[in-house]
């Protein structure tokens, strides 16, 4: 499970703000991680 799981309860002004940005990021992550997995899958075959 993802890490930021921790984050999505918590009342916590460092955990809202961790969760905040990580959900306005997300897209750009993503994005970015989809592009390694398919990197990866060519090197490999």
């Amino acid at each position: 499970m993802s890490r930021i799981v921790q984050y999505m309860d918590e009342t916590n002004a460092y955990y809202k703000k961790m969760f905040k940005t990580y959900r306005e990021q997300f897209e750009t992550l993503h994005s970015k991680t989809v592009e390694n997995v398919l990197k990866n899958e060519t090197l490999h075959r």
